[in-house]
């Protein structure tokens, strides 16, 4: 597994739409939208919110894309006649990326607390870290189910927008749900993705109270995500889509 890990490392630091999604995505974003209001509260949310985006974003399109071309490019056809699973594959694909996605993730925070004077508590952003390891992993295993139903390139953004973008805009990412349909702020609290930038934005600031609700989403969000993952995982371009037990 050690061998198939570093493979797909080097894979991952010279892959470009990891590299726009993880790091020059949200680092923009953050310097675009950080001038349009003048204020640490804004600041420190934005700043939240912009690390889960960009992670968000890697994990749905990025890995979606890059399991549907390593199908058709018949790369898991070559590793199915090893002794690795499909989880086995999966887990080593997903934690060569988080590996990457992390450092960049702290990168931005980083540079949002210098260019805009965030204060951002030490030990919160030390703490931060398994925060950011369980919604990535999540985030990237929802990727690999939408790069296994996906057939053609389309197709993947397709399925991706369809998630990606209720769980962005059902938030409150970017302005407060409770303004909009009632509809809307109960399926926030459903919303693994409200879970996460609000868990990212209470360590950064160092405010531990209240973090057991959305980390335990977060968890069981980051468990279910890896059955249908593994379950319509298909080695072969021409496979027909069964449920995979391998």
């Amino acid at each position: 597994m050690g061998k198939v890990f570093k493979i797909f490392l080097v894979a991952t630091l010279r892959d470009k739409l990891t590299m726009f999604w993880s790091v020059l995505f949200p680092i923009a974003l953050l310097l675009i939208l950080g001038q349009f209001i003048d204020s640490s509260r804004y600041h420190r949310q934005l700043l939240g919110t912009v690390t889960g985006m960009g992670i968000l974003f890697l994990g749905l399109y990025t890995i979606g894309f890059e399991v549907l071309m390593n199908r058709k490019a018949g790369i898991y056809k070559l590793l199915r006649i090893t002794p690795f699973r499909s989880w086995q594959l999966m887990i080593a694909s997903c934690l060569s990326k988080t590996f990457f996605v992390l450092i960049s993730s702290y990168l931005t925070i980083l540079i949002g607390a210098f260019v805009f004077d965030v204060r951002v508590n030490p030990s919160g952003v030390l703490f931060l870290l398994p925060v950011l390891f369980l919604g990535t992993l999540g985030f990237m295993f929802l990727g690999f189910t939408i790069g296994n139903l996906a057939r053609l390139e389309p197709q993947v953004n397709v399925l991706a927008n369809l998630i990606g973008m209720p769980m962005l805009f059902i938030s409150n990412g970017y302005y407060n749900i409770s303004n909009g349909p009632v509809l809307f702020e109960r399926l926030a609290k459903i919303n693994p993705f409200e879970h996460f930038i609000r868990l990212i934005s209470m360590f950064i600031r160092g405010d531990f109270s209240g973090i057991w609700s959305p980390l335990s989403v977060i968890v069981l969000f980051t468990i279910l995500s890896i059955f249908p993952a593994v379950l319509t995982f298909r080695w072969d371009p021409e496979q027909p889509f069964r449920l995979n037990v391998r």
